[in-house]
């Protein structure tokens, strides 16, 4: 196995996109007819940092729940802090939209269409 590098953790990392999106779990609905797949996703990035759990603590660290915050890494000697990448005013670092509902044709795997969806208030983490 090879040894993982932490590379600048306090900085951490940009992830595009985020845990939020892409697609809704279990939010495809497929048209059997047309062999058409509709969805909706969000497009919003987040940051994800690591921590090295201290041993004597690691009960507190992993006590994260749901897609947001300080989330176990079962197996490693770390835990992962998630969060959007907001700026200070509360708004995705991204330009709007960030929510789409789109169409995939599943005999060619092409997006047939998209639409933006959602407001901000709907689409905010």
């Amino acid at each position: 196995m090879r040894e993982f590098i932490l590379h600048h953790p306090e900085n951490g990392t940009l992830v595009f996109p985020g845990n939020l999106g892409i697609f809704e779990w279990g939010g495809i609905s497929v048209n059997q007819d047309r062999q058409v797949a509709v969805m909706n996703f969000i497009t919003l990035p987040f940051i994800s940092k690591l921590y090295l759990k201290d041993p004597q603590d690691s009960q507190a660290i992993d006590a994260g729940h749901g897609e947001q915050g300080l989330q176990p890494m079962t197996g490693t000697p770390y835990s992962v802090d998630i969060h959007p990448f907001l700026s200070p005013l509360g708004l995705p670092c991204k330009q709007p939209p960030w929510g789409f509902v789109a169409g995939v044709d599943l005999t060619k795997n092409e997006l047939v269409w998209q639409q933006r969806f959602g407001t901000i208030r709907d689409s905010l983490p």
